[in-house]
């Protein structure tokens, strides 16, 4: 399937979420096929622009960017979000695990997001990778960082 028209059609459905909370949406390019089932890799799609929708400062930029080797793609949306802290990130991973700080802003969900999109991935021969960043500033007393979710997947 082609990397990029995959991602546009997951994005469209949480299109007005993102606009009713001022998150620009900047899309990268990429004519890459990879090897995914499309209907288990749209629910990983759905579980990160869900998260995005939920966890993404107001008034900032989901930036989607493509990467290329020989062999893989990289898929990484970068945002500013909740910060998630260092001792957190392979538990992010678990089910019915919420971050710290997505408790303490009551915005936590079910804890099943990022634990099936990590299942469904790897199900795709695949990977997921959190990369927090670093505190950058907070709103009402919640912090926000730079980070991104990067998914590597195969070529066709």
């Amino acid at each position: 399937h082609p990397i990029r028209k995959v991602v546009d059609l997951s994005v469209q459905s949480f299109f007005l979420d993102l606009l009713d909370r001022n998150i620009n949406i900047k899309n990268g390019v990429s004519t890459d096929k990879v090897l995914i089932d499309f209907p288990t890799f749209s629910v990983v799609l759905g579980h990160i622009l869900d998260n995005t929708v939920k966890y993404a400062a107001n008034n900032s930029t989901l930036d989607i960017s493509f990467e290329s080797t020989n062999t893989n793609v990289k898929i990484r949306f970068s945002m500013i979000s909740i910060l998630v802290e260092r001792e957190e990130l392979d538990k992010i991973f678990q089910e019915k695990y919420s971050g710290h700080w997505v408790s303490e802003s009551e915005l936590q969900g079910h804890g099943i997001g990022m634990y099936y999109a990590k299942k469904l991935v790897e199900l795709n021969k695949g990977s997921i990778a959190f990369i927090a960043g670093k505190e950058n500033y907070k709103l009402d007393g919640i912090p926000y960082a730079d980070n991104v979710i990067e998914i590597t997947l195969q070529k066709a």
